[in-house]
């Protein structure tokens, strides 16, 4: 098979997000596999960075065996797009035509990697992009899409229901998800009929071992403790989590503690600040230690296309808690059997008490969760699933 060209907004090896990390680990194990790809990418840094500011030099270089093409970023309209983009953060649909192209046009955009796309398509058997919702993709996909396959990361969100985004990917190679219910939602609000899609999963380090007394000598945490781990932000849903535990606290449970870890920031109510602890960012063999100690793992959000940190949980062993609200974790824990879901405070209550009061089968649900995630999760499967499916895309055009 030619080389893979995989086209992302911005590459770092330590810039933070979902889709970023997720393309570092993906390029970096299919490299070692021996499947020829490059990065094709503009200078821009990260995502919270100036979109017209070209941080990196324009041209090529080789990092960690990998080579990297940077182009440089097209200069925008950032408040026509934040007029826009604020429409669609609302939920104020549907856009206009006008305001659609408004969007795609004052994106993040590199009209050279646009053309280098065009120009070079012969060099590659496929272009892969990733995530759905930058110019770079989209406009990026319009040069070859029957060379191009596409790993959305979708939510439910505003931005999928734009039809430029139905139009061009209609005419796709190929679409990659993440989970089945990401798979359903596409084939809902997508014409898919001509496209190749699969669902694959995501890859995850499975090499390591949480330690859970080095965790509480550390932390000083002495008591039986959930934990969320992630960004504290709204749009993770953390305010409810704190505002259930309020609750729960406030009807007598306080045989369980509650930890965070990650950045973001998050409003503690003062009388439940001896119960709440926020660790912020901690080194990752940490991170592993605290999934190990905990007696559960709580992901609120509602905006899920995989979950990183519930597949963490049970590959330490422990049980996970998801919102009913979220397609995608509520589908892991039924699939697996490796936790529950709640869709209300009376729910999340019942789930917490259930697991606290049973742990012989909080231990088999974690069990059954490690399991699932080291057969379809772990890099040899991952790596074999996306190599078969790129082949097959590829073949496809020949």
């Amino acid at each position: 098979m030619d080389k893979i060209g995989f086209v992302i907004p911005w590459f770092g090896w330590d810039i933070p997000g979902g889709a970023e990390a997720e393309l570092r680990g993906l390029v970096t194990h299919l490299h070692d596999a021996g499947v020829r790809l490059e990065i094709l990418t503009t200078c821009v840094k990260e995502f919270l960075s100036d979109w017209s500011h070209n941080f990196h030099r324009p041209g090529t270089v080789v990092e960690h065996g990998i080579t990297i093409r940077r182009f440089r970023a097209d200069s925008r309209n950032a408040g026509d797009f934040a007029q826009v983009n604020a429409r669609l953060m609302g939920g104020q649909l549907p856009l206009t035509a006008e305001e659609e192209q408004t969007y795609v046009r004052e994106m993040i955009n590199s009209r050279e990697l646009c053309r280098y796309l065009a120009r070079h398509q012969q060099e590659y058997g496929l272009y892969v992009f990733i995530p759905y919702m930058f110019g770079t993709t989209y406009h990026g996909i319009m040069q070859c899409p029957e060379k191009s396959v596409l790993i959305p990361c979708l939510h439910d969100e505003s931005y999928i229901y734009m039809k430029v985004f139905a139009d061009v990917f209609s005419k796709l190679r190929g679409m990659i998800f993440h989970a089945y219910p990401e798979e359903a939602l596409a084939e809902r609000v997508y014409d898919l009929g001509g496209v190749k899609h699969a669902v694959l999963g995501e890859g995850i380090d499975t090499d390591w071992e949480g330690d859970a007394e080095r965790f509480r000598k550390k932390y000083h945490m002495e008591k039986p403790y959930i934990l969320y781990a992630g960004r504290k932000d709204s749009g993770k849903n953390v305010d409810q989590l704190i505002s259930y535990y309020r609750e729960y606290l406030r009807r007598g449970g306080e045989q369980l503690e509650l930890v965070l870890i990650g950045g973001g920031s998050i409003h503690i109510p003062g009388n439940i600040k001896e119960h709440v602890h926020d660790l912020g960012f901690v080194p990752i063999q940490d991170k592993y230690d605290a999934y190990a100690g905990a007696r559960m793992l709580c992901n609120p959000s509602n905006n899920e296309s995989f979950s990183l940190v519930v597949m963490e949980s049970w590959l330490a062993g422990r049980p996970v808690l998801v919102s009913g609200g979220c397609a995608v974790t509520r589908d892991f824990a039924l699939r697996t059997g490796g936790g529950l879901y709640y869709d209300s405070y009376f729910e999340f209550e019942g789930a917490v008490n259930y697991l606290w009061a049973h742990p012989d089968m909080a231990e088999r649900m974690g069990e059954c969760g490690r399991q699932y995630v080291l057969e379809h999760f772990s890099w040899p499967a991952i790596v074999e699933k996306y190599r078969t499916f790129f082949e097959e895309a590829a073949g496809e055009n020949l």
